[in-house]
């Protein structure tokens, strides 16, 4: 149980990562307190507790901490509902510069991500990892990319329901994340056969080969760096 000591703060850092608490509602409406209080907050990590009681007023709650430079969500349990409300929350936070929502239900939500990043000119590490996205999750990621122009690290290995046209609309689009360094993409897996064009042609640039795997041919795509973007946009010819 969280104690509320309904005083204002002005701590700069508020860690409870990895504490492996479950927070009931009353204790999510406690945190809530806290963060209303904590102004000049700049690190907010509450990844590896179970929060999925968070109330509706919770990404309210985020929005107010205009000074945030990282937070973490990541492994909290939060609903697909309260993400979509984290993406406009998102939109408050100009200086942001790490983002972790790894190993959550986010699913469709990712559509309402994708629109709060794109005011996030300051970030540079994007954490997807296991988030269930699918293709469309994908497409409406690029559609920030422009907003993203220090982005360095981007993490999407896990996220096995992206189809190969998915892949494809991320291949396309990676030229326009001008400063990305590493794309982790391991675990993803597409079949090789049928494959557009581009993928084949960033397969051969880049030297990745299908193996056998439950009798079909498909690849698993593991860390893309800073060059490898810059063959990737040679071969779709951005």
């Amino acid at each position: 149980m969280l104690a509320d000591t309904g005083t204002a703060l002005s701590k700069r850092i508020l860690i409870l990562r990895k504490g492996y608490f479950v927070l009931g509602r009353d204790d999510m409406d406690i945190l809530g307190r806290w963060l209303s209080n904590l102004v000049n907050l700049e690190n907010l990590d509450l990844s590896d507790n179970d929060i999925r009681e968070a109330s509706d007023e919770f990404p309210e709650q985020l929005a107010k901490l205009t000074n945030l430079t990282r937070l973490n969500l990541s492994a909290t349990g939060l609903r697909k509902s309260t993400f979509r409300k984290v993406g406009s929350a998102l939109k408050a936070m100009p200086n942001l510069k790490q983002l972790h929502l790894a190993e959550n239900d986010v699913g469709e939500a990712i559509v309402d991500i994708a629109d709060g990043l794109k005011g996030l000119s300051e970030l540079t590490w994007l954490n997807l990892e296991e988030c269930e996205m699918e293709s469309d999750g994908v497409e409406a990621l690029t559609g920030a990319f422009d907003g993203l122009s220090n982005l360095t690290n981007f993490y999407l290995h896990g996220n096995s329901k992206i189809t190969p046209s998915g892949v494809d609309v991320l291949f396309q689009n990676l030229h326009r994340l001008q400063k990305l360094e590493c794309l982790e993409m391991r675990g993803l897996e597409i079949v090789y056969e049928p494959c557009s064009r581009l993928v084949k042609e960033c397969f051969d640039v880049l030297k990745w080969r299908p193996f056998q795997y439950d009798g079909c041919d498909k690849v698993v795509l593991d860390k893309v760096n800073s060059e490898d973007v810059k063959k990737i946009a040679s071969a779709s010819g951005s």
